[in-house]
């Protein structure tokens, strides 16, 4: 473990509620163990490494200073906040939220052991124009990823300098998500910070599927320097089995750096002709791959559907994917749109690719 933490706290009722809950989410190298009396805090701590103490505020005093003053390293010492109680941490708060605000202090010190890797795939999901559905293509991918792959973990980033909270996995401001990509570039730009950690606790999952929320100032993503969305991408693909990036055209002409990353493209089009497609893939600092990368085209598919076949980038039908507009045309929710084209063989077929090539 990078990290053990000792909670001191003879709250056994709430102890148990709290427990039950932090078993349910990803360790993150951070252990945890809960002490009802400062003699077992003390009879743990001769053998045991003991990083970080949370305290319940009833229990401060000279007893809990000569426990302390015995530990070497001595640890860091935060206290509950309870009610009106003097203190650093809300108790009384969801443990997702308690879990979000440990990781993200300890992501500012640096840690006692390397950061396992998953080594990780990246899907560049791009258009050759706007309003072809990019954002909710992206999003009914990773839901549909994530059915066939339950025990992975699968991430969406989406290149834009706001969230729109009915159509993002994460956006701000909410209670659970205080935290945003702003916290994870300044983690960045903290020596000895371990942005591995601070990535874990700015994330937060919906439908199993991870997403980090974008700046609560849209300025603060137009300071986001090159290198670090490099470093973004480095860090993310070591945490995650799959990442599917949602980047605009437009972002992608400003970034051209993250098509380093890019394991798998997806590039969508709505009737654009082959010609523009092939100028637009020419253009790119990226070799396509053919039976790697893939074409979706929002129609529906027809015997005279081109291939592309004959020019500088050539697709096969495996690789070449037509979605037609469903739910879109029906004035519905965002859910449902997302929703609905999950349900299309279509996208199946593209989840099948990524699995299969």
């Amino acid at each position: 473990m990078k990290w053990m933490i000792a909670v001191l706290d003879p709250d056994s009722s709430y102890r148990d509620r709290f427990l039950k809950q932090w078993k349910t989410y990803p360790k993150e190298g951070v252990g945890l163990n809960w002490y009802d009396t400062q003699e077992a805090l003390a009879e743990v701590c001769r053998t045991r490494r003991v990083d970080a103490i949370l305290v319940s505020p009833h229990l401060a005093g000279d007893a809990l200073e000569s426990v302390i003053q015995a530990i070497l390293p001595p640890p860091i010492l935060w206290y509950w906040r309870e009610g009106n109680d003097a203190g650093d941490m809300e108790k009384y708060q969801p443990v997702s939220r308690i879990r979000q605000e440990i990781l993200h202090r300890l992501s500012a010190l640096p840690s006692h052991e390397p950061t396992v890797t998953r080594g990780g795939k990246l899907l560049f999901c791009t258009a050759l124009s706007g309003g072809v559905g990019l954002s909710a293509i992206v999003q009914a991918l990773a839901f549909t990823l994530k059915n066939h792959l339950p025990d992975k973990n699968i991430f969406i980033h989406a290149m834009q300098p706001f969230s729109l909270p009915e159509c993002a996995i994460a956006s701000v401001p909410t209670a659970q998500e205080t935290y945003t990509l702003s916290d994870v570039v300044l983690s960045m730009r903290m020596p000895l910070s371990d942005v591995n950690m601070r990535l874990a606790s700015c994330t937060v999952s919906r439908h199993g599927v991870d997403s980090i929320a974008a700046p609560k100032r849209a300025a603060d993503f137009f300071e986001i320097r090159e290198e670090e969305w490099v470093r973004l991408f480095e860090t993310l693909k070591e945490r995650e089995e799959w990442v599917l990036l949602d980047c605009p055209v437009g972002w992608l002409w400003r970034f051209p750096a993250l098509l380093s990353f890019a394991d798998r493209m997806l590039v969508i089009r709505h009737g654009e002709s082959d010609q523009a497609v092939r100028l637009f893939l020419d253009a790119l600092p990226y070799s396509w791959q053919d039976g790697k990368d893939a074409l979706l085209d929002r129609k529906k598919r027809t015997p005279a559907s081109s291939s592309l076949s004959g020019g500088a980038s050539p697709l096969t039908d495996d690789t070449h994917f037509w979605l037609p507009f469903v739910a879109e045309n029906e004035h519905a929710s965002w859910e449902r749109v997302v929703q609905v084209m999950q349900e299309q063989e279509s996208l199946q077929e593209v989840v099948s690719w990524l699995l299969h090539s």
